[in-house]
């Protein structure tokens, strides 16, 4: 069931969200996870759904928004701050976009392998699988499982 009534496009629905994201080295196969939680914001718009938070220190990418745009089969994501980023997983294909950071701006391109969007009446979880590429070079690939739940 799609989460349903008692939040609207304004307010939305306060939420706590874990981020898992594991990037796993290309040519060694090393892998590094980052785990953060914060708390952020849920709302539908239409057909879709919006998750917005905060980004933790952790990832190097504090003072930056992240808003998710879920719909099935496709997660947009747009970076907000200290960092900016338009990025689009759509599974089985390629989108491309840029990275911009204080010290410049990188192309950026994702090859995504999975995306699973599952909303429910007290939360939603997204798992999204990519390679990815900075500057036309691989970052390795990357596994982000985002768990969403009611805060309170």
């Amino acid at each position: 069931m799609l989460l349903g009534g008692g939040y609207g496009p304004v307010k939305g629905l306060e939420v706590w969200i874990k981020v898992e994201g594991t990037r796993t080295e290309a040519e060694t196969g090393e892998q590094e996870t980052i785990v953060f939680e914060t708390r952020g914001r849920l709302y539908r718009r239409g057909e879709a759904h919006y998750l917005i938070y905060q980004e933790s220190e952790l990832a190097g990418m504090e003072g930056t928004t992240t808003t998710l745009k879920l719909e099935p089969g496709r997660v947009t994501l747009n970076r907000m701050g200290s960092v900016s980023q338009k990025q689009v997983f759509e599974g089985g294909k390629v989108h491309r976009g840029e990275y911009v950071t204080p010290f410049g701006r990188l192309p950026c391109e994702v090859r995504t392998s999975r995306v699973e969007v599952s909303l429910t009446a007290t939360g939603a979880r997204i798992n999204l699988e990519y390679e990815l590429l900075l500057a036309h070079q691989s970052f390795g690939f990357q596994a982000l499982c985002i768990t969403v739940r009611e805060a309170g």
